[in-house]
């Protein structure tokens, strides 16, 4: 019995020295709060397994730093029609090389279904030199206002427990973090076509064309400007009073959401006019609603 006992207690002190030497690096694109939520959750997981770990957005200046400095790194976004966003491809593919030889999972937050939504970055960053250790999908509430089919519903219980679920699978994805060895979800040949053939052969296609179709209604429209301040590719400005729409669009949006959901008069729309009938409110606001009501 004493051998074995040994043997446990040999292997328990080397995974919590491994621990120790990990210096992980959470970094991920968030256009509404979705991921932004889920990357906290999972920093705050692997600080608690005794890993030093920071979380960053890629729109933060110490993202990059964070990354050069780290050993182990990931990866989360949102998918759109089972593709990365393109703020967040740009991103990869600009800073490829500081991961080479390094440790990287990758987590990607999506509604419905992806396909390989997690493995597309895994395989990206895999030719560049990275080990691969798990990918994964987190399903998140619907964050597209706008959407007759798939109507937002604020903090409804179903919502509430679709969090609860995804809150409950990121523990599994950071203790495969922390262990070295984890499960590639999406990384197989089914995932791979039902991705391509049910969303992204579509939306790559049509990919420009959607970035041109955001729509701004210039009589809701009070030229605030907090849609051109929060844009994460600075693909919004403010339109000189004379000309007819009260912002113009570069044609360079990442299909986010962020504008239309925070705009405080709906005045911003895809493909219509018409204003959305509600916006989507971040799982971490409706949080702090609760603690602040728990509180009074």
């Amino acid at each position: 019995m004493a051998g074995p006992c040994r043997d446990f207690d040999e292997t328990l002190a080397i995974m919590r020295d491994r621990r120790k030497n990990m210096n992980i690096a959470v970094c991920y694109f968030s256009g509404t709060g979705n991921t932004a939520y889920v990357a906290k959750m999972i920093a705050k997981r692997l600080s608690e397994g005794s890993a030093q770990c920071s979380c960053n957005s890629i729109e933060e200046p110490g993202c990059l730093e964070a990354m050069q400095n780290a050993n182990t790194i990931v990866i989360g976004y949102p998918v759109y029609g089972s593709c990365i966003p393109r703020i967040m491809r740009e991103f990869l593919d600009k800073n490829l090389e500081i991961f080479k030889n390094k440790s990287v999972s990758v987590f990607a937050t999506q509604f419905l279904f992806s396909g390989d939504g997690a493995a597309l970055a895994g395989r990206r960053l895999k030719r560049a030199g990275a080990s691969i250790i798990c990918l994964r999908h987190f399903r998140m509430p619907n964050n597209l206002c706008g959407l007759r089919i798939y109507p937002v519903r604020n903090n409804s219980i179903k919502d509430k427990r679709l969090i609860q679920k995804t809150e409950k699978k990121t523990g599994n994805f950071c203790a495969e973090i922390l262990a070295g060895k984890g499960r590639r979800q999406g990384n197989n040949l089914i995932s791979t076509g039902l991705g391509f053939l049910l969303q992204r052969a579509l939306f790559s296609i049509g990919e420009q064309q959607y970035a041109e179709a955001i729509r701004f209604n210039a009589e809701a429209c009070t030229r605030c400007g907090l849609c051109v301040r929060t844009c994460p590719t600075a693909n919004l400005h403010l339109a000189e009073p004379s000309e007819s729409l009260p912002i113009s669009n570069d044609g360079r949006c990442t299909l986010c959401y962020r504008c239309i959901n925070n705009c405080p008069e709906r005045a911003i729309s895809f493909f219509s006019n018409r204003q959305p009938e509600s916006q989507y409110i971040p799982v971490w606001k409706h949080n702090a609603l609760r603690i602040k009501t728990n509180n009074v």
